[in-house]
């Protein structure tokens, strides 16, 4: 009860800190201008860090949501793992020891309940997919990838994310707003004064913006301005869920080489099908499509999470323009779902064609009566004590 009275205060805040900015800037007479979006990550600085050769590097805005994701589970395993071991050392000196409460000091409470409870999940998962000789070095893998993801999708509903930032002269192609500081404090937002509520195509001048970067703008002049927020999701940069894509294949066909060996690659470019006739050639060529399928499945794995990612924050911009007060909080608690969802897909998927990738397809070698094939198609390969592959028939 008492867990559940501070998912519903956490939950009340959330909404608080959501709805309250879009009430009471109208009451306040500040006009909201729509937020600017960009397929590419922003700019945070309008200066390169560096340049190598004619290339320049940038700190793009998704690069701090994704190091503050490292951080936050860097500090949650660590806080994980320090209690886990006090805990183990009390069971060692009394395994009957309770807490004041009288409950089994074993047993955790509060979050580190549900923490386990995820954790559980997912290791009984790997072990009923992957096969119980596959859990130690699969599951470290699976659980990391669903946790960061899972991160860094909700790091999105953090205060000031997308909302806080600095403002750049808009460029040609993009539309802006006029600025206006908010007081005396130093501090300007964006407003449409009775313009487009959605922007206004500039007439830039790299002079004049310049020159307002360095605050010599000539006085009775303007310039229109677009934000480039500090913090931007970085699931919504579609350079993540391309790392992560491209680490998730790799994982797939580093572990179907250690389970199957050499004979892994078989089934990409099988040599010994040439010699079956024309059958043969077809399972050839077939074996070639597979390396184009591979391929293919880290672009589906990329697209599908930046494209919902991408998508749900342009829907929560557009709700919260149109309808300031209350509704945009179902959408919020709509996107936790889906960050939630993309997260667990993303883990899954990998889990399942890592093993997938671990099974042998199409072996026609003749066996002795009695005698099991070394692979078959739906057995579960696990490595055995002695390192020899062992097979349970699925």
């Amino acid at each position: 009860m008492k867990g559940l009275l501070s998912l519903l205060l956490i939950l009340g805040i959330a909404a608080l800190v959501c709805v309250a900015p879009a009430v009471l800037l109208p009451q306040l007479d500040i006009p909201v201008a729509f937020p600017h979006v960009q397929v590419p990550p922003e700019p945070i600085f309008t200066e390169p860090l560096f340049t190598i050769g004619s290339y320049e590097f940038y700190l793009v805005n998704t690069l701090p949501s994704i190091l503050l994701a490292d951080i936050v589970l860097l500090l949650l395993a660590w806080s994980a793992g320090r209690k886990a071991k006090r805990r183990m050392e009390q069971y060692q000196a009394n395994p009957n020891a309770v807490d004041e409460k009288g409950q089994d000091m074993m047993v955790p409470s509060g979050w580190w309940n549900a923490f386990e409870m995820i954790i559980e999940y997912f290791y009984n998962l790997v072990r009923s997919i992957a096969g119980p000789g596959w859990v130690r070095p699969l599951f470290p893998l699976i659980m990391t990838i669903f946790l960061f993801v899972l991160t860094v999708n909700w790091l999105h509903f953090v205060p000031g994310v997308d909302s806080v930032g600095l403002l750049h002269c808009a460029e040609p192609g993009y539309k802006g707003f006029a600025a206006e500081e908010m007081g005396n404090t130093g501090i300007y937002r964006l407003a449409f004064n009775g313009a487009s509520a959605i922007g206004t195509a500039p007439e830039y001048s790299a002079e004049r913006c310049e020159a307002a970067h360095h605050g010599e703008l000539a006085e009775g002049e303007d310039i229109l301005y677009v934000l480039a927020p500090f913090v931007r999701t970085g699931s919504t940069d579609i350079n993540m869920p391309l790392a992560i894509a491209i680490i998730s294949m790799t994982a797939v066909q580093l572990f179907g080489v250690r389970a199957l060996g050499i004979r892994y690659f078989q089934k990409f470019v099988n040599l010994e099908a040439l010699t079956q006739g024309g059958l043969g050639i077809v399972t050839f060529g077939v074996g070639l499509l597979e390396i184009i399928s591979e391929l293919s499945k880290i672009l589906s794995f990329t697209l599908r999470l930046f494209g919902n990612m991408f998508a749900g924050m342009i829907l929560l911009f557009v709700m919260m323009f149109l309808v300031p007060g209350g509704v945009p909080v179902l959408f919020f608690l709509l996107e936790v779902l889906i960050g939630l969802i993309q997260a667990l897909v993303f883990a899954l998927l990998s889990l399942v064609l890592i093993s997938v990738g671990m099974v042998g397809h199409g072996d026609h070698e003749e066996h002795e009566p009695g005698e099991e094939p070394e692979h078959t198609a739906g057995a579960q390969i696990r490595p055995d004590v002695d390192g020899a592959e062992a097979v349970q028939a699925g």
